[in-house]
């Protein structure tokens, strides 16, 4: 244990092992399904870009910065809806829902966002 946390080696970086128990003890299950092992390695390959087969301290806290800038360009989103198409988001959903499914392919988002003007992140 390196102190802190419970599952990182002494040095203060985080295995692939240590990654998935960690996963485990939180309880988080977003990954369950036929392809969970590799779709763990997946995010982790993500936070150890340089390879070396663990996650140091500062890799890590790039999740924090993701994160903030996921909250920024949702909020951004948000309030550009609000000023086109007022208060009742019902509205814009019934614009970006060209084809009415009640869902949104990834090709009908960039459709929806580039008809409404939307060119945010």
């Amino acid at each position: 244990d390196g102190g802190g946390g419970g599952n990182t080696t002494s040095n203060n970086e985080l295995t692939l092992r240590e990654f998935e128990a960690g996963i485990r003890d939180i309880g988080c299950h977003k990954f369950r399904g036929p392809n969970e092992k590799e779709r763990i390695a997946a995010v982790f390959r993500y936070l150890d870009p340089g390879g070396e087969g663990n996650v140091s301290i500062q890799e890590w806290q790039i999740l924090d910065q993701l994160w903030k800038e996921f909250v920024l360009s949702i909020q951004e989103f948000v309030q550009f809806v609000i000023y086109a198409f007022g208060d009742e988001l019902e509205y814009a959903w019934e614009e970006l829902d060209d084809d009415g499914s009640g869902e949104l392919s990834e090709e009908e988002w960039f459709q929806a966002v580039k008809r409404i003007g939307y060119f945010g992140p």
